[in-house]
């Protein structure tokens, strides 16, 4: 209870600072310049974007479930995400773990198998971010670009085809197919969203590659940030540092309003959840 009540202090301090940092980046730039005054076409491409990655999400998720009892459907699986990913940002030691556990347990689930579906998940999502955020990793190290893409990749098959989960008892069967279309649906979403919305900025092809790959890198560490909640202010901070040569002024207010774009997805696919749910009950 000391650990836990000690680390809901530090996030709370942390959701402080960040809260701080944020009410001076908009002392210094106008908040309607960052949420409205882009362009609009473009946004609703990175919101479908969005959309696309937390479709991955949910395929992945749905998998990580079967492998380790009984499975969900699809209405099921985009309802524990949307919840799960909401409940990040309460500042409470552990709030998203709760919610993923009952809900995956409400299935039928035990103790151990919510569990061994919530971490093989997390593995597969950060995993996932390392390979597509490799560009930008060895980019930073001066490995040429196109040379680190083929490493990511190939660092990425090796660790999938080790199956390191089994170290840790987790022995649940899963379609592998089926998890690599997920995580390409996710990081491709996200990177290209992030593109998306630095496209107005003239950048070229091969910029806004990298950049979605910086912002992938960035994703994947604010994942392992447990300090803070659903990575808030980590992955902003370390896709400004990341991305050299470029206005961090301008990076910090895309990344913004990226976070703003998924947690309108997330309230749309849950919407959209819902009401198919209710739809499918009244037909019973």
């Amino acid at each position: 209870h000391v650990r836990s009540r000690a680390f809901t202090l530090i996030k709370l301090i942390w959701l402080i600072l960040v809260g701080l940092g944020l009410y001076w980046f908009f002392s210094q730039y106008d908040w309607k310049d960052v949420f409205l005054g882009r362009d609009k076409s473009l946004s609703g491409l990175a919101i479908l974007s969005v959309m696309a990655a937390h479709a991955g999400v949910v395929l992945a998720q749905g998998e990580a479930i079967r492998a380790n009892g009984p499975a969900a459907d699809l209405q099921a699986n985009a309802r524990i995400f949307n919840l799960t990913n909401m409940s990040k940002y309460i500042p409470v030691s552990g709030a998203n773990l709760v919610v993923n556990g009952v809900m995956i347990r409400s299935l039928g689930h035990t103790v151990r198998g919510a569990t061994s579906a919530l971490l093989l998940l997390t593995y597969w999502t950060i995993l996932g971010a390392c390979i597509f955020g490799a560009a930008a990793a060895g980019t930073l190290i001066g490995l040429p670009f196109y040379l680190s893409v083929v490493l990511g990749f190939l660092g990425g098959a090796v660790a999938f085809a080790l199956r390191p989960e089994r170290f840790v008892g987790i022995t649940g069967v899963y379609r592998l197919p089926v998890v690599v279309i997920g995580q390409m649906l996710i990081w491709i979403g996200y990177g290209a969203a992030f593109a998306l919305i630095l496209m107005s900025e003239g950048e070229t092809a091969q910029q806004l590659w990298f950049y979605g790959s910086a912002y992938d890198l960035s994703f994947g560490a604010g994942m392992l940030a447990i300090f803070a909640p659903s990575g808030v202010g980590v992955r902003e901070a370390i896709t400004a540092l990341v991305v050299k040569g470029r206005d961090p002024a301008m990076i910090l207010s895309a990344t913004i309003y990226l976070r703003a774009l998924i947690l309108i997805a997330d309230l749309l696919v849950y919407l959209i959840s819902w009401s198919w749910g209710r739809k499918r009950a009244s037909t019973v």
